[in-house]
């Protein structure tokens, strides 16, 4: 969501209007709660919220995986129609496409009117979705150095960043925080992470004896993690409780002091969140997803840590809040000294971090489709 949000400002900032965003309106099955997408989206008026469904075309169900293909092919049928009519009715001038599975119908429906289709390639690994969609696409933009390039035009921008990134808007977080502790901001992205979170739970005393610690635990009614926090934040004693500051999630108001001020982060490794941390030369705990696509977290996370600012712990049976616990006092302990992972000083780091991106991808992107 947040390139996209990133590309349309820009487009916004050149004198362009109306715009459509297509997406879904739940992102987890079984949750009540409209997505943050949905939700931010939502309160633009400039902005046309297209809800749509789709399937996902991947070997999953087991030994009945073919009727699940077929299930979710007709899926996909169903959804392209339903965009072919929406655009039938709407004419865009442009499809810009983000990558996931929705984007294949959405690409498809374009081309068949002859739309001309962008598409920009968030991960390291390209994905099946955007695979297909290249096909389709004029341009393909990649985000970073390390990703396959298949032809002319595939082109290197770099991942488009919201720019309230490198904005502190307030101090709503941090306000109550011990001066004299590091800051840890937990985030498992936009849905959140519950593994991450019950690993936090189980030593929150503990790290509250190290950090400060801002939480963003998602809002997911499914597993309930922001009402759980939301609860061990009030048993906590009064000198650890103002320390501990939870949200389900942290908007554009927020997230600029979040990222700023805060000294390690744990995270998952989307690769929105790993190329903001890089470009911000944070020190961070990097979880990847083990059943992502084409292990695209993992590939994110070592692009990361070969260049010294993360670590990686693997969800695995290795995997224990223990662990997390004792890299997290290491980490301290580096920062005290001026390090990261490795012995080399931080400000080298921060360095060759922010000289391997790109960071006017926006600016990149929107040249190269209205310049086509």
């Amino acid at each position: 969501m947040s390139p996209a949000i990133a590309v349309l400002s820009e487009f916004k900032k050149n004198g362009f209007s109306n715009f459509v965003w297509i997406g879904q309106k739940y992102n987890q099955k079984g949750n009540k709660v409209p997505s943050v997408e949905y939700q931010t989206i939502s309160q633009d008026p400039s902005i046309f919220h297209y809800v749509l469904d789709s399937g996902k075309l991947q070997k999953e169900g087991g030994g009945l995986w073919i009727l699940f293909l077929v299930f979710n092919l007709l899926k996909v049928v169903f959804a392209c129609l339903k965009v072919l009519i929406f655009f039938m009715r709407s004419r865009p001038s442009v499809v810009l496409s983000f990558g996931g599975f929705l984007a294949v119908p959405v690409a498809i429906a374009a081309r068949m009117l002859f739309i001309p289709v962008y598409t920009h390639e968030q991960t390291v690994v390209s994905g099946f979705a955007n695979n297909f969609i290249s096909i389709l696409a004029k341009k393909v933009f990649v985000s970073w150095p390390t990703t396959p390039k298949r032809g002319k035009k595939w082109i290197l921008t770099g991942n488009p960043i919201r720019k309230e990134v490198f904005i502190i808007k307030s101090n709503t977080l941090t306000k109550d925080f011990d001066e004299s502790k590091p800051i840890l901001l937990v985030t498992g992205g936009n849905q959140g992470s519950n593994v991450i979170n019950k690993l936090i739970f189980d030593k929150l005393i503990l790290i509250l004896d190290n950090f400060n610690v801002i939480h963003q635990t998602g809002n997911s009614t499914v597993t309930g993690d922001y009402l759980k926090a939301l609860d061990i934040q009030k048993r906590l004693p009064a000198e650890k409780q103002i320390r501990y500051v939870v949200r389900d999630y942290i908007g554009r108001d927020e997230i600029g002091e979040a990222l700023n001020k805060s000294s390690v982060i744990v995270s998952r490794a989307g690769a929105n969140s790993v190329y903001e941390f890089l470009v911000l030369g944070k020190m961070c705990i990097l979880i990847p997803i083990p059943w992502s696509l084409k292990n695209e977290q993992q590939k994110n996370a070592e692009f990361a840590q070969q260049i010294g600012l993360a670590k990686i712990l693997e969800q695995n049976e290795t995997l224990s809040s223990d662990l997390l616990y004792q890299n997290l006092i290491f980490a301290k302990k580096q920062l005290l000294a001026g390090k990261f992972w490795t012995d080399l000083p931080a400000d080298v780091v921060v360095k060759k971090s922010k000289e391997s991106l790109i960071l006017d991808a926006s600016r990149r992107i929107f040249e190269e489709v209205v310049m086509d």
